[in-house]
Formats: C-alpha cells, structure tokens, sequence
C-alpha cells in the first residue's frame, strides 16, 4: 500500500518555462532543419520547417501557423499573444529567419 503525501498548493509556485525539464531528445534534424518525430499541433503531421512563436516557444509547422494567424493571433496551445512576427528556417541558435505577420483582416460589416 502506498502513501500519501498531502501538498500544499496555496504555498507552490508555477515553475518558469526554464525550471520544466525537457525530455531527452532522440529526434534527428534533417537537411531541411525540420525535426523527425516531433508533431505539430495544428495539423498533427510531423513537423515541416519547424516555426516558434516567441512570447511562449511553442513549435507548429510554418504553413499551419500561418494559416492559423490569419484568424488568430494567439497560440493555439496557451492563447498567448503571437506577436508581430514567428521565428522560422531554424538551422542554429542565430541562424534563423523572422516572418513578419501581415495584419489581420477585420471582418466585413
């Protein structure tokens, strides 16, 4: 029989995005810069010129993002504000190509 362990939540602190561990990564980068076996949210297919929303770091394929920003500029995952641009074309830490989000079209009257 196991224990429980009572936790109180009114003391914990949220851990910032830095503290969560990341699982180790197995996946292999191809020639493209995209990530084999990581799976955009969108479209759930595996990953195609792997796109980041800077305010959170979540990761969807570059053509469903921006699908996607054309009705919303929030994340589909935490409904963060996108921003004015997505970070795309990733080979490195400073290899990489900024996509500036067109304006979002306002609905007809």
């Amino acid at each position: 029989m196991q224990s429980s362990k009572r936790v109180r939540l009114d003391d914990s602190r949220s851990p910032s995005v830095e503290e969560i561990p990341r699982p180790p990564s197995s996946h292999v980068v191809s020639d493209e810069g995209d990530a084999e076996g990581e799976q955009c949210s969108i479209c759930l297919q595996r990953l195609e010129d792997r796109t980041v929303i800077p305010t959170c770091s979540h990761e969807f394929c570059f053509e469903c993002l921006l699908v996607w920003a054309e009705q919303s500029r929030r994340c589909p995952l935490c409904q963060q504000p996108v921003g004015d641009y997505v970070i795309h074309k990733i080979r490195s830490k400073y290899d990489y190509q900024k996509h500036f989000l067109p304006p979002l079209r306002s609905a007809s009257p």
